[in-house]
């Protein structure tokens, strides 16, 4: 029998072992959606609803968004952000709070 046990590796999805991770996260009110986020790397949130009383004490950066013209200019900065090289950018996880 020729069984072939492997070990996985983020190797085996990202050359040179560095990737970039898109999650989404869903759950009822109180889950700790918004609290739990602000434990990955550089946050910074939209807040969409005025909701971040549960990161209150982790100082996260955040900018309100009351408008699709406010999403866009958060998009913006964030596109401008991202042209930084890596080790210089502010910002690792962006967080849209709803």
């Amino acid at each position: 029998m020729g069984l072939l046990i492997q070990t996985t590796g983020i190797e085996d999805y990202a050359p040179g072992g560095k990737a970039r991770v898109k999650v989404l996260v869903i759950g009822g009110p109180g889950a700790g959606k918004t609290r739990w986020s602000s434990y990955f790397p550089r946050p910074f949130y939209a807040d969409c609803e005025g909701g971040l009383a549960s990161v209150a004490d982790r100082k996260v950066p955040y900018v309100r968004v009351n408008s699709s013209q406010d999403m866009l200019d958060v998009l913006a900065y964030l596109r401008q952000e991202n042209r930084q090289p890596a080790a210089q950018r502010q910002y690792a996880t962006f967080v849209v709070d709803t």
